[in-house]
């Protein structure tokens, strides 16, 4: 049974919604515009989605990915052309390389070579301080071991001090009572 393929025209990108990505009636081409642009030939009816697995040509995904900011072509130039000519082509090329991003991958690069240097000295910081760390650490265990045993001598001292009082008050009693018993005059012998 042979397959049934949509006719050739414009259908919407798989890859930016809004583009339309053009359908030769066998494959994908790299040929996009912008999906509110007229179609020049008619839109057909919609392409049913691809089969499960689909991948679009290497080309397309290419295409896709890396496109970067138009660049016009540089116009035809005499082979030895004057300064002048030779400072545009520079400038030309220049937002070329600007436009890949290759300027930003080598400023990452340094960044990470300068942080792979400064890894080691991190490293022994770390060490050096998890070192420390371990007796502050044995140190804390014991105030919570003496915090814990401060807790129940509070506890202690406030049972104390109750009874205290409770003293206080008995002493107080018998101080009051010995004041109103007569004193007997004591004889010689």
């Amino acid at each position: 049974m042979a397959e049934q393929m949509a006719p050739q025209g414009w259908y919407p990108d798989s890859i930016d919604s809004e583009m339309v990505r053009w359908w030769d009636g066998a494959q994908w081409t790299a040929h996009t515009q912008p999906a509110t642009a007229p179609a020049v030939p008619p839109t057909p009816a919609p392409l049913p989605p691809p089969p499960a697995g689909y991948i679009p040509p290497a080309a397309t995904v290419i295409a896709s990915v890396v496109a970067a900011p138009a660049v016009p072509p540089a116009p035809k130039r005499r082979l030895f052309g004057g300064k002048h000519e030779l400072e545009e082509e520079v400038a030309r090329l220049s937002a070329v390389v600007e436009a890949t991003g290759v300027n930003e991958q080598a400023a990452l690069r340094a960044e990470v070579a300068r942080l792979n240097t400064e890894l080691p000295a991190l490293h022994q910081e770390e060490a050096a301080l998890l070192a420390s760390v371990t007796p502050l650490r044995a140190e804390l265990a014991t105030l919570k071991t003496e915090q814990e045993g401060l807790v129940v001598l509070r506890a202690e001292v406030g049972v104390l001090d109750s009874q205290s009082e409770s003293l206080k008050k008995e002493i107080a009693k018998w101080q009051d009572l010995l004041t109103k018993i007569p004193v007997l005059p004591v004889r010689a012998g």
